[in-house]
């Protein structure tokens, strides 16, 4: 069964439908299992991790509790959201490392600011960690460039590529022959029933008034994934704000402020007096 958890987990502090202070994190078993098993890898190895899941799983959710966890040393998350070749990639990570932008920023230039941090985190014995999700958008060379990096800066740079399908990226490329089996992978799995119904519980209150049958069905539908849960709980929400409210109470996103109720609009009825919001429900890969 799931377990509430303060600091890390698939759902924010309170659902972003639902204006109700209950709903904390929520991490099952083994979510928070596999991040511990990745932190571990992160202080004690040199591997380069892949993180694989279908879209929905959580990966995004995991780098950024993996970023949020880490302590010490520098760290930097970048989730790519177009094809990225190698001066786009080389900025990126040195931005959003915070470093010192280079007087001309050129390819090179950049490549030695990078290579000139990895030096000083050697001398003071700090790590690096650069986690990239939507890994796949990088292209051919900055991928090569980026596994090139981490081999020569490997006692310090701690590298996770997520993505749906990494390894057999690199190993179309050839690429896999380069790290010499010093990497480890691992297959975000969905979550079963018994996680999913707690998710559902934890994270979206507004449905408790769900019987059984019903909430199985929409774990049913959402395969465990949790972005797909997230996205079935939303639809329910604002079906059910619209039930209540007469067909147009809930209106589309951009006509709502998130985490409040649409001027004019009372508690929907049939939820326990909750104030449901049609806010920007949170990416489906979270």
């Amino acid at each position: 069964m799931g377990s509430r958890h303060p600091a890390a987990g698939l759902a924010s502090t309170r659902s972003p439908l639902v204006a109700d202070q209950r709903a904390e994190y929520f991490e099952p078993p083994s979510r928070m299992q596999l991040l511990d098993k990745l932190h571990h890898l992160i202080r004690f190895s040199d591997f380069l991790i892949l993180l694989e899941g279908p879209s929905g799983s959580g990966k995004t959710t995991l780098l950024r509790q993996l970023r949020r966890q880490t302590e010490g040393g520098r760290s930097a998350r970048l989730r790519l959201q177009e094809v990225t070749g190698t001066a786009a990639l080389l900025r990126r990570v040195g931005e959003a490392s915070d470093l010192e932008p280079p007087s001309v920023e050129t390819e090179g230039a950049w490549l030695e600011q990078l290579y000139t941090q990895a030096r000083l985190l050697e001398e003071t014995g700090q790590q690096w960690l650069l986690l990239i999700d939507n890994a796949g958008l990088l292209d051919d060379e900055a991928l090569q460039l980026l596994l090139n990096f981490q081999r020569a800066a490997s006692r310090q740079l701690r590298l996770v590529l997520a993505d749906q399908s990494v390894l057999a990226r690199l190993q179309g490329l050839g690429l896999d022959e380069l790290l010499e089996g010093r990497w480890h992978r691992e297959e975000l799995k969905p979550f079963d029933s018994d996680e999913a119904e707690d998710f559902i519980r934890l994270c979206y209150p507004a449905l408790e008034v769900f019987d059984g049958r019903r909430l199985q069905k929409l774990v049913q539908r959402s395969d465990g994934l949790p972005g797909s849960l997230e996205r079935l709980a939303g639809d329910a929400l604002r079906l059910g704000g619209a039930r209540a409210g007469g067909g147009q109470t809930t209106q589309r996103a951009a006509d709502c402020a998130p985490f409040g109720r649409r001027p004019g609009a009372g508690p929907a009825a049939g939820y326990g007096g909750l104030d449901l919001v049609a806010a920007v429900p949170r990416n489906p890969d979270q």
